[in-house]
């Protein structure tokens, strides 16, 4: 069964400029941002969180990796209206 999301491509873009980290040097990344049902899609769709206390800076490499991969198992419609699970 399909999960479906709809949301229009503006609010995405807009959720993902939303999703800010504040950078420690020499120790990583932690999240400005609240939890919220598109966060954990985002979360269940390339397999990695990022809401966790802090990230380090090894793991964001490796999400960002993750992120840039088009193994996902999400899928944006052409008309960038629908997010759903594969």
């Amino acid at each position: 069964m399909k999960e479906e999301f709809i949301i229009h491509s503006s609010e995405i873009i807009s959720q993902l400029r939303d999703m800010n980290f504040y950078y420690i040097s020499g120790e990583g990344y932690i999240p400005t941002y609240t939890r919220t049902d598109f966060s954990d899609a985002l979360y269940d769709a390339f397999g990695f969180r990022t809401d966790y206390q802090i990230v380090t800076i090894k793991q964001m490499e490796k999400y960002l990796k993750i992120q840039k991969s088009t193994h996902s198992k999400y899928d944006l419609d052409c008309s960038g209206n629908t997010f759903y699970n594969r």
